[in-house]
């Protein structure tokens, strides 16, 4: 069974990822597709860029999203304190 068979998508584009990744009240996404973009240029965030040349494109992975998620926590016992 293939994964497109099963329904799953392998990768996301940036509109998708952030969408993925959750929306506000007002259903817009938390995190915006130009943030991502941004991120990922800089290569401060998990992503994938498919193809050569000119026609490389971005994508995310489901790893690169949780990996992302990750890469953003905060733990509330210290967070915003200087470590001793």
């Amino acid at each position: 069974m293939s994964a497109e068979s099963a329904g799953v998508q392998l990768l996301y584009t940036a509109e998708q990822a952030a969408k993925r990744l959750g929306v506000d009240g007002r259903g817009r996404p938390i995190v915006s597709a130009f943030w991502l973009e941004r991120r990922a240029a800089a290569r401060a965030i998990p992503c994938r860029y498919l193809g050569t040349g000119k026609r490389r494109r971005l994508a995310f992975s489901e790893a690169d999203l949780h990996a992302l998620v990750e890469q953003f926590r905060s733990d509330p016992a210290t967070h915003g304190r200087q470590a001793k």
